[in-house]
C-alpha cells in the first residue's frame, strides 16, 4: 500500500537578500506569482493528498490571494512560519501531525524554487519510499570551492567531485522529520534544510538528479532568469508546465 504524501511549502522568508524589502514569494512572475508556480507544481502530481503553506502571520490574507483558484479539497491551510527556515519547518510538520497519519511522507519545498519540476518532485518521492530513507535533489558542484578561516584566509581546497548543491524538495515520512527536528533542538543545532536534520540523528539520505533550473531565487535579477524559463516551458507546453 502506498503512503499517504503531502508538501509543505515554505513562505514565510524574510528575502533580505532579495532587495525592496518584500517577500519574493509574492513578486510576480510569468503571469503568476512565485508562490503560485511552486505550489503549483505539487497540485500536478496526483499522489500528493494534502499541502500546507508555511507564512507569516500576516500575510495568510496574500497567501490566499496568492493561490486564488488553486486552494482545492487538498489543501490543508495554512501554517504560521517562524523567523527561520527551521522553525517554519517544525511548525508545518506539528500542523501535519494533526492532519495527517504520522506515517506520511512529506515532501519540505521552498517556495521560492518555483521551477521545481513534477519529475524532480516524485523522483524525491520514490526515492523516499524506495530506499526508506530521506531524499532530495541535488546537482554536482562546477566552481573550485575554497574554505576560509575567520580571517578570510584559505583552510582547504574541497574536491568538488564528491560535492553537491542542495534543492528541494526534501522528504522523508512525517514521523522521522519530527523526531529529527526535535532532536536538533534538544541539541541546539541550527539546520538550514531537511537532510542536515536527518543526518544528525543518523538517518540515512539519498540525493537523487536534481534540475540545474532549480534556482532558489535569491537576488532581485533571478526573477528575469525565472520568468524567461518558466516563459519557454509555456511556449513549449500545452499543459504540464511543471514536467
Amino acid at each position: 500500500m502506498n503512503p499517504t504524501v503531502c508538501a509543505l511549502i515554505l513562505a514565510a522568508g524574510r528575502s533580505e537578500r532579495f532587495g525592496g524589502g518584500d517577500n519574493k514569494c509574492f513578486a510576480p512572475v510569468a503571469g503568476q506569482t512565485v508562490l503560485w508556480h511552486s505550489y503549483a507544481a505539487f497540485l500536478e502530481l496526483p499522489a500528493i493528498s494534502g499541502i500546507v503553506v508555511a507564512v507569516a502571520e500576516n500575510e495568510v490574507s496574500r497567501a490566499e490571494d496568492a493561490l486564488s483558484g488553486l486552494l482545492d479539497s487538498r489543501f490543508f491551510g495554512f501554517c504560521k512560519g517562524g523567523s527561520t527556515r527551521q522553525a517554519s519547518v517544525i511548525a508545518g510538520l506539528s500542523y501535519l501531525s494533526r492532519a495527517a497519519d504520522r506515517d506520511s511522507v512529506v515532501l519540505v519545498h521552498d517556495a521560492a524554487r518555483c521551477l521545481v519540476t513534477q519529475a524532480a518532485i516524485q523522483a524525491t518521492l520514490d526515492t523516499v519510499i524506495r530506499e526508506r530513507a530521506g531524499a532530495a535533489p541535488a546537482i554536482p558542484v562546477v566552481d573550485t570551492i575554497r574554505q576560509i578561516d575567520a580571517a578570510g584566509y584559505v583552510t582547504a581546497c574541497l574536491e568538488r567531485d564528491s560535492l553537491r548543491a542542495m534543492q528541494t524538495p526534501q522528504g522523508a515520512r512525517l514521523d522521522i522529520l519530527l523526531e529529527a527536528y526535535s532532536c536538533a533542538a534538544d541539541m541546539g543545532l541550527s539546520v538550514t534544510d531537511d537532510l542536515s536534520a536527518l543526518e544528525a540523528v543518523g538517518y540515512p539520505v539519498r540525493l537523487v538528479s536534481g534540475d540545474l533550473q532549480n534556482i532558489k531565487l535569491t537576488a532581485a535579477g533571478d526573477l528575469d532568469l525565472a520568468d524567461r524559463w518558466l516563459q519557454a516551458r509555456i511556449d513549449r507546453q500545452n499543459g504540464g508546465l511543471y514536467r
